[in-house]
Order: C-alpha cells, then sequence, then structure tokens
C-alpha cells in the first residue's frame, strides 16, 4: 500500500504527467527537425526551452519531497517529546 501511495503524496503524480507530455513533445520535436518540417534552429531552441522545463519540475519535486520529509521529521520529533509512555512500542 505504501508504494501506491508514493506517487500521489505531495502532489508527485502531476510532475509524471507532465514528464510524458514533454517526453512526447520532444520526439515529435526531433522527428519534425529530422524530416525537415522543422528548421533545426528552431528545433534547438525549443528543446532548450523544454529543457529548462524539465529543470524547474526536477525542482519542484524535489522541493515538496523536502517539504514532506521536514513535516514527517517534526512530527516525529513531537511525538519524542510528548510527555507519556515512552516504552518501545515493540518487541524483541
Amino acid at each position: 500500500m505504501r508504494g501506491q501511495r508514493g506517487g500521489r503524496r505531495g502532489g508527485r503524480g502531476r510532475p509524471q504527467n507532465e514528464l510524458q507530455d514533454i517526453k512526447k513533445r520532444l520526439s515529435k520535436l526531433a522527428d519534425d527537425v529530422l524530416g525537415g518540417d522543422v528548421e533545426k534552429s528552431r528545433g534547438a531552441i525549443t528543446s532548450q526551452i523544454l529543457n529548462v522545463y524539465l529543470r524547474a519540475l526536477d525542482l519542484e519535486l524535489k522541493t515538496r519531497e523536502q517539504l514532506e520529509l521536514i513535516g514527517r521529521l517534526e512530527a516525529l520529533e513531537r511525538a519524542l517529546e510528548a510527555p507519556g509512555d515512552r516504552s518501545p512500542k515493540w518487541s524483541a
């Protein structure tokens, strides 16, 4: 179950869809440049723009993951600092 939730937590499902879209666009762009439908210079600029977009998606994902981890760490710290039974909840 944990693996199934992983892609949806913190909005991580959306970047996956955007990545698939960019891959399709880059593939079509490559085909169009090689087929002569798009000038090489326009294809180069377009691919550079899409690369910047990919970097922004990567940064967005890393930021979300870090924020999620910080939240989880803070929750663990609060749980450890809470008064009450401090005995371990597991047994050997």
